[in-house]
């Protein structure tokens, strides 16, 4: 007898009837992740990816919900790499925003503004 694996025993659990809906969100989410991730390397932002797999079908939730998930997730990775390297356990884990171009297969990091932070006299725009 062939054992299923356990990605797709979960799965099935989530879409047995009664099972709440956010779990059967997170489990739509985490087949696709993958996708997600590759596409956010290549430029693409989460809120365009988002909209497409919304207007395909694929999601039905709201975007906020689609955050969360990619912040659990990558907070996931994060946690694994840092474990894979041998971090202290405590040295705080720090998440980074990213600009990808692209047209560069690795893009560099920038840090990007954080919102709710103050514009500085004399700096042209708005925040």
């Amino acid at each position: 007898m062939k054992k299923k694996p356990l990605a797709q025993m979960l799965n099935e659990q989530a879409d047995l009837p009664g099972v709440d809906e956010s779990i059967r969100n997170f489990a739509v989410f985490q087949d696709r992740w993958e996708e997600i991730r590759d596409s956010y390397a290549k430029g693409w932002t989460y809120k365009n990816i988002w909209k497409v797999l919304c207007r395909e079908g694929q999601f039905s939730f709201g975007y906020c919900a689609f955050m969360g998930y990619v912040r659990k997730l990558r907070h996931r990775e994060l946690l694994l790499e840092r474990e894979n390297n041998g971090a202290e356990k405590d040295e705080p884990l720090q998440m980074k925003r990213t600009l990808a171009d692209p047209g560069n297969p690795s893009p560099t990091k920038v840090e990007l503004p954080v919102y709710g932070t103050k514009r500085q006299p004399g700096t042209p725009g708005k925040f």
